[in-house]
């Protein structure tokens, strides 16, 4: 059911909430970069790659992508996103999210059940895919322990289990990644922000997607949220969420620099952070 605010722009969705969904995902530069070198991770059976990014720089929206593209291509896919207690628990994790019962098993016993698992069906190129999103949340204990026994499973002509990791720079400082993991990454990227041309584009395309008029937003007024959200999507989205609610309260169709100036305003401790 559209709420008012949809009806008044005309739009079957809100074009601009911070969740990570598919539907909204923009292909820009930057994250195609990312999804192309998650691509050579999975196709060459390289292992693991740890995607890097602040806060709010759309990694979770391009791991989510990319196991979308896994799953259509036949690929099994295991997601974590909340934070493990420990080893046991992400493993109970993994495999839960591969369709696998572990109540009551022993971590050695999970592992092995994973090993299985992975050989089973195994070709080059061919992987099971593990994303560990917010990994730089790992507990300190055996979780990263864990990741590497993962990792240490292999076959002749390759990793059977691909394992994909995301998380703020604070990732490379993780006590348990520097000492456990760090040495098994083949591949790491790092996620720039969008510059003022992506940054237009990705506005425009959500609006699209949304299914309302995409020069909702004036030329300088997408100019002026270029430059004060960094490029960064999450606050690309919070500052144009505000505008259209404020340009909806005052019953106003287009966003025009005065009006993405109070929205800067309101959110200025978001945009701070």
């Amino acid at each position: 059911v559209a709420t008012m605010f949809e009806e008044f722009w005309g739009f079957q969705a809100s074009p601009f909430l911070n969740v990570s969904t598919t539907r909204f995902f923009f292909r820009s530069r930057v994250h195609e970069e990312a999804i192309a070198r998650m691509d050579y991770v999975v196709r060459r059976s390289k292992g693991a790659m740890v995607l890097l990014g602040p806060e709010g720089s759309g990694k979770t929206q391009s791991l989510r992508f990319f196991a979308s593209q896994c799953v259509e291509g036949g690929l099994a896919v295991s997601f974590l996103k909340s934070p493990c207690a420990d080893g046991a628990d992400l493993l109970a994790q993994v495999l839960a999210g591969f369709g696998l019962a572990c109540e009551g098993s022993s971590l050695a016993a999970m592992l092995a059940r994973l090993e299985t698992f992975a050989r089973d069906g195994w070709a080059p190129g061919r992987p099971k895919v593990i994303v560990v999103d917010d990994a730089d949340r790992l507990p300190i204990g055996d979780a990263c322990e864990a990741v590497r026994r993962v990792l240490s499973i292999e076959a002749e002509d390759g990793h059977p289990l691909a394992v994909l990791l995301a998380g703020t720079g604070a990732l490379r400082t993780h006590t348990g990644y520097a000492r456990d993991l760090s040495p098994r990454i083949e591949v790491q990227h790092t996620l720039a922000s969008l510059d003022a041309d992506e940054t237009r584009a990705y506005v425009r395309d959500h609006l699209a997607k949304a299914g309302g008029a995409t020069d909702v937003f004036q030329g300088v007024a997408l100019d002026l949220i270029a430059q004060a959200s960094g490029g960064a999507p999450r606050k690309i989205n919070a500052i144009c969420d505000a505008c259209l609610f404020i340009a909806g309260g005052e019953g106003k169709r287009t966003v025009d620099r005065n009006i993405v100036a109070q929205a800067i305003v309101e959110l200025r401790d978001l945009l701070a952070a």
